[in-house]
This record gives C-alpha cells, structure tokens and sequence, in this order.
C-alpha cells in the first residue's frame, strides 16, 4: 500500500503495519529485520509462520550489517506512474547477512550496477517515510571500516 504526498513519490505506508520496526529503523538509518523467536532464522519478508519451523510465533528485531552485494538488477525504461522518477532508472536485487535480499534503486553515479558488486546503504528522508535505495560501497570505504574495528572491536 502506498500514499501519494506532495513531494510526488510513492511512498509506501508505515504507521500502524506489521513491518513499522523496518521503517523506523531507516528513520534511523539501519536496516532491521524479523527473526523467529522459536528457531532464529529470518522471516523476511515477513509472514504468518515462520518458513523455517512453520510456527506462528512471534518474532523478534534485530539489525543487520547495512552492505551487501548485489544478486540480481534491472534497467527500467517505462514510466509506470507520474510519481516515478524519471525513466531510464536501475533497480538492485541486494543480498544482506542471512540471506535477506532486499530491493531497491541504484545509483551507481552513472555506472550501472555489476553482479556481485559491494553496496551500501542510500537513506532518503521523505516527509512519511526513509526509502532505502543502494550505492557502490567503494574499496576505500570498505578499509576504512575495517581498520576501525581493528581499533574499536
């Protein structure tokens, strides 16, 4: 479901769904996501019972790394509705720590998404929501994360 706002982008509704935690996490700029309380395997998207164990049981939130790589892309040429940006754009199937895969738009500056490619996390601050779109997660970045936890573990 989504609402059309004044800044003439689809968004989606928060307020009052089951997925609430997901986006309010990305008001906060990390990536949260449903894990069985009974056998702890992520239930994403999330649905009734858990596909792992096939209990109804509640489920619990917990963040994930924000980078991944992508597993899947796609060029779109249509414009399917006067709320989308502009055409030509890139959509990115993301695959995420426990193999959560996410979908989003890819700004590649220019340069269209690769197989594989590292990527991080775009949040964009919208009056209703944050999207989450992704972007390259350049070399440099990735060592500067990494020489961080060396001295903050």
């Amino acid at each position: 479901m989504v609402d059309l706002v004044p800044t003439t982008r689809l968004l989606p509704t928060v307020a009052g769904t089951a997925i609430e935690p997901f986006w309010a996490a990305t008001a906060q700029e990390r990536l949260c996501f449903p894990f069985c309380e009974c056998c702890a395997a992520v239930r994403w998207p999330l649905r009734g019972a858990c596909p792992h164990c096939h209990r109804p049981t509640p489920v619990r939130w917990q963040d994930v790394e924000p980078t991944g790589r992508v597993v899947s892309h796609t060029r779109v040429h249509r414009r399917f509705h006067p709320a989308i940006p502009e055409v030509p754009y890139w959509i990115a199937l993301v695959e995420l720590a426990h193999g959560i895969r996410i979908v989003g738009g890819f700004d590649g500056g220019g340069e269209p998404p690769r197989v594989g490619q590292a990527v991080r996390p775009r949040f964009e601050h919208l009056p209703t929501a944050t999207l989450v779109s992704w972007q390259p997660r350049r070399p440099e970045v990735a060592q500067a994360a990494a020489e961080d936890r060396e001295v903050n573990p």
